[in-house]
């Protein structure tokens, strides 16, 4: 049964590729390890009947949650069951269950993420334990799919709504994360999940050795889109990397070329450029579809 989700899934809720990306994706294997951790993780979500007994998880929850350092324990390639960060993390840091103590305000400093835990999803890991080269996608989750105690319905009806301050079992109780393109518009205000894929170190501050590789900014970038970018575009500092940090792009995360890219680099971004994350997401009314599809196979 997890075999043929993941088939349907991939087939079908292919990951959005601009031309470079499918440039890309046709000579570098790195899309295919995010597509793979894409399709693993719907797979996942969409046969809660997989799990041993007694069943507690609903169709559309994510228990396997991101990688993140525990007091004493590193990134080891295991979910962290259903616990999430806040914006307060560091490594070593407590995890939590999203809906635990729930207030609008603490709703705000829900963190979910950390590196793609592979061995969860049974999935490749990297080559070496610091992955140096950046082959272990980075996995980016709204609190929605997690925190499931405070969702009122975990389907199609939380598109649409956006996220209030309305509390626990509210439409929708935790923010969205949002992806924008190369000069800053937006994509989506409704994204479930994000995952980048780092690649190697662009800049000679990403050392990824003990304890920088406990940093998300030893793995993924920013990139500043200046004034002089052309019609339509919104110029500002996008920051992958500081998804934990608050601040006015909270749950914000751009979709760019890399500075490795071959042709000509933008001439709208500061200098110096240097950024190769690769990312792909998945919308609320995507992951949702993807549900429905994975009920109506028995899910």
């Amino acid at each position: 049964m997890i075999i043929t989700l993941i088939v349907i899934l991939t087939i079908v809720l292919a990951p959005r590729l601009t031309l470079w990306q499918v440039h890309n994706a046709a000579t570098d294997r790195g899309y295919q390890t995010l597509i793979d951790a894409k399709a693993a993780i719907l797979a996942h979500a969409g046969n809660p009947k997989a799990d041993p007994p007694p069943i507690s998880r609903i169709l559309g929850q994510i228990s396997f949650t991101p990688d993140l350092p525990t007091a004493g324990v590193t990134y080891n390639g295991q979910d962290k069951a259903s616990l999430c960060a806040t914006s307060a993390w560091a490594p070593g840091a407590a995890l939590s269950d999203p809906a635990a103590a729930y207030t609008p305000a603490k709703s705000l400093l829900v963190r979910c993420f950390g590196r793609f835990p592979f061995l969860s999803y049974g999935l490749a890991g990297p080559s070496t334990a610091d992955d140096e080269g950046g082959a272990i996608p980075w996995m980016f989750v709204s609190a929605n799919l997690v925190g499931v105690a405070c969702v009122t319905k975990l389907d199609m009806s939380m598109v649409g709504p956006g996220y209030t301050v309305g509390g626990c079992k509210s439409v929708v109780p935790f923010p969205w994360l949002r992806v924008v393109d190369e000069r800053g518009n937006l994509l989506s205000k409704e994204v479930a999940i994000v995952l980048i894929l780092p690649g190697p170190p662009v800049t000679n501050t990403q050392q990824r050795v003990s304890p920088n590789d406990r940093s998300p900014a030893a793995y993924l970038e920013s990139l500043t889109v200046t004034a002089a970018c052309p019609k339509p575009c919104i110029p500002g500092t996008y920051n992958n990397a500081a998804y934990t940090v608050a601040s006015g792009l909270l749950w914000t995360f751009i979709d760019a070329a890399p500075s490795t890219a071959l042709g000509p680099q933008p001439s709208y971004y500061q200098q110096p450029f240097t950024f190769n994350d690769r990312l792909i997401y998945i919308t609320a009314a995507e992951y949702f579809a993807a549900m429905a599809m994975a009920k109506a196979n028995g899910g």
